[in-house]
């Protein structure tokens, strides 16, 4: 998955299937459209930011391997603020 933050929203290029699909997000409503739902939080409660985290966990040889992606949304409207992901997955 690769997710480009820009003024028009997260443009979501995802090529699991092997072939490109192209998808804009704006909202936190747009994600869990696609994903479902996922744990949530606060990133920052003071500035009204809360999180959307998916987490996906794969075993190989005795080893874990996780990637996280974490959609951070403005809790006021909902509107995209930034996407974090992190993994050890190689």
């Amino acid at each position: 998955m690769f997710v480009p933050l820009d003024e028009t929203g997260a443009r979501i290029v995802l090529s699991a299937s092997g072939r490109e699909e192209i998808n804009y997000w704006r909202s936190i409503e747009d994600v869990v459209t696609f994903f479902g739902y996922g744990k949530r939080g606060w990133q920052d409660r003071e500035q009204k930011l809360r999180y959307l985290e998916y987490t996906q966990v794969e075993s190989q040889k005795e080893e874990k391997l996780t990637s996280v992606v974490r959609f951070v949304y403005d809790d006021r409207d909902g509107g995209l603020v930034w996407v974090i992901a992190k993994s050890d997955l190689r």
